[in-house]
């Protein structure tokens, strides 16, 4: 009877110990896009302040970027071929991709149009009045479609793939003013996506 609960015990001790292990595991791989995360992706700021956008850099000169406050919420303006650009943090190990999201909150219609852009590397010349996009120690720009043009209303999502892109390695996201002028955009999201194997052990057991 002893040995049989020893038995027992043991067995159970070992199943416990890896489900343990394997959740812990699962854990702080899941815990890794907390790393990846957008400042201000509500772009919260006073209204009408042309050439700044709080936590963000950004263009200068006239209206090319700013925060429009309508009395209901702040949000990204920016004029025509105006940008605005942040680093996202650093990939940990186990991400595959970016999932973002943002919202046009309203448009002056026509075929006006905005891009989002996501690089990954060192950018030390990063600044106000200091593009990302075609500076000379431009970081790499992310493999797949990392450009978004939209006209119309509504919520936006998309995914780009980080597969091949070392843990470590700093990110960033830039918003372009593609066509027209003056869109208001609110509600930008990024998120890092764990690897499919890190996500399924929490479904084992037994």
């Amino acid at each position: 009877m002893n040995t049989l609960f020893t038995h027992l015990n043991t067995t159970h001790l070992s199943k416990m110990t890896k489900l343990i292990t394997l959740a812990a595991s699962a854990a702080f791989t899941l815990s890794a896009s907390a790393a990846i995360s957008v400042t201000n992706g509500a772009f919260d700021g006073p209204h009408n302040t042309g050439g700044d956008v709080p936590d963000w850099l950004d263009s200068t000169g006239g209206w090319s970027s700013f925060t429009y406050n309508d009395g209901d919420s702040s949000r990204l303006t920016m004029g025509a071929d105006g940008w605005v650009y942040q680093s996202l943090g650093t990939l940990d190990p186990g991400s595959t991709g970016l999932d973002w999201q943002i919202d046009v909150a309203s448009t002056n219609g026509g075929s006006y149009a905005f891009e989002i852009e996501f690089f990954a590397g060192d950018f030390a010349a990063a600044g106000e009045g200091v593009d990302i996009l075609g500076h000379a120690s431009q970081p790499t720009t992310l493999g797949g479609p990392t450009t978004f043009g939209v006209d119309t209303l509504g919520t936006f999502n998309g995914l780009v793939d980080t597969s091949a892109v070392a843990a470590g390695t700093e990110i960033w996201v830039r918003i372009h003013q593609s066509n027209g002028a003056y869109e208001r955009l609110d509600n930008l999201q990024v998120a890092a996506v764990p690897e499919p194997s890190s996500v399924a052990l929490f479904g084992l057991g037994g």
